[in-house]
């Protein structure tokens, strides 16, 4: 059967990691970006954004964060994309009467797929305009230095990266590695085991021993799987606090929320001694303990439907690494005397136990016996240490004593 120019394109196309020193033309990095937004979307959601690394100091940090790859900070066009749904997220949390869910792992596979569909839509169009192209999945490594990078939200994480340029001679000549035959891939009905052995055997046709060493155990291999967790656990992480609740991080947008919730509980502020202003939230959300970095501070709110119904400061590995610290946990006053705050201690318990935390600490402000007694029938006991509350310099919260408190899990 004739090949049409559209199969020659998907059928030859081969990995280009050398370019020539060339700029893409705007029109056709234009062409290649459009080709990634009209790609098929699940229910025309567009669940990715695509992140274009122009900087060369960042194309720099990538080529060293990305196992050490020169070819990236050469790169003519370098593209990450990154699953998506923190726009969406934040639309339903806004429009939906009864509110909405918190993002799970079945939405980060989903927009997962709608990122490589666009990834390789750009890779093709790259192809039909002479420009080759090279897909990077070191990008899944270290998650946390790439979501400070790139100031990436919740619920955007990167899933690939392609670099982009005019590839050199050696590059257009240099042989395309043979692929597994289609016969072993292409299974009916049912997986075939009988197909799955024959994988194998060929598989141990390779020096099986040096690929594992060079791809499966190696470092880059294991620090992958490492990153490839850590951002399950933050994209899933509000979404397993709590089965009653709907979990959502608070960031400054919310501080009139807050602000609202707090206003109905002057009593706690009579211990602290803290008049109850807006900023006063603002440096609550930001404040971190020492050693410790906004990766591992939840400032996060409970809601019922559109309702906030709880607030709770988590800090996680503080002051140890296997002890999580609430800083903070208030109840709206109404929701008060109905067994709210208690479900929630009990829920994030059971989520902090798998997240391998040994403790939950805490302190509450000495003489302030509705929390005392509170904390006492969530199972916390007195450590027998009392100090007085940290304060930065030049900061309105109020140095008091505080006695601190413990459950171990």
């Amino acid at each position: 059967m004739n090949q049409n120019e559209t199969l020659r394109l998907l059928l030859e196309r081969k990995s280009m990691r050398v370019f020539e020193e060339r700029v893409i033309e705007p029109e056709k990095k234009q062409l290649i970006l459009e080709a990634a937004r009209q790609a098929a979307t699940a229910g025309n959601m567009t669940l990715y954004t695509i992140l274009d690394v122009t900087d060369p100091e960042m194309k720099a940090i990538l080529s060293q964060t990305c196992d050490g790859q020169p070819m990236i900070a050469k790169a003519p066009m370098v593209l990450v994309f990154c699953a998506d749904y923190q726009g969406w997220y934040e639309a339903f949390c806004d429009g939906c009467v009864d509110g909405a869910r918190t993002p799970g792992m079945g939405d980060l596979l989903l927009a997962s797929s709608d990122t490589l569909i666009a990834a390789q839509s750009a890779a093709t169009a790259a192809e039909s305009l002479g420009i080759g192209s090279c897909y990077i999945g070191d990008i899944l490594e270290q998650y946390e230095t790439h979501r400070r990078l790139f100031h990436l939200p919740d619920y955007v994480v990167p899933i690939c990266m392609l670099i982009f340029g005019y590839p050199t001679r050696q590059q257009k000549e240099r042989r395309k590695p043979e692929r597994l035959p289609l016969e072993l891939m292409v299974h009916e009905n049912t997986y075939c085991l009988e197909k799955e052995q024959k994988r194998r055997e060929r598989y141990r046709q390779n020096n099986i021993d040096a690929f594992c060493k060079r791809k499966w155990n190696s470092a880059f291999s294991i620090e992958m799987t490492r990153s490839a967790k850590k951002m399950a656990q933050r994209w899933c992480m509000c979404g397993e606090m709590s089965k009653t609740y709907d979990v959502r991080r608070l960031g400054e947008e919310k501080v009139d929320e807050i602000f609202g919730l707090c206003q109905g509980n002057p009593l706690y502020y009579q211990h602290t001694g803290e008049t109850l202003t807006e900023e006063l939230i603002r440096e609550d959300q930001r404040t971190l303990p020492p050693g410790k970095t906004e990766e591992d501070k939840w400032y996060v709110g409970f809601y019922e439907g559109r309702r906030l119904v709880a607030v709770m400061d988590l800090v996680f590995g503080y002051p140890q690494d296997e002890i999580a610290w609430i800083g903070f946990f208030m109840v709206e006053q109404q929701m008060q005397g109905k067994g709210v705050g208690t479900k929630i201690i009990e829920e994030v318990i059971t989520f902090l136990k798998t997240r391998e935390v040994k403790k939950v600490q805490l302190a509450y402000v000495q003489g302030n016996e509705q929390s005392r007694n509170f904390w006492h029938k969530q199972q916390f006991l007195e450590t027998g240490k009392v100090t007085s509350r940290l304060v930065e310099p030049g900061k309105s919260v109020v140095p008091c004593q505080v006695v601190v408190m413990e459950r171990i899990l």
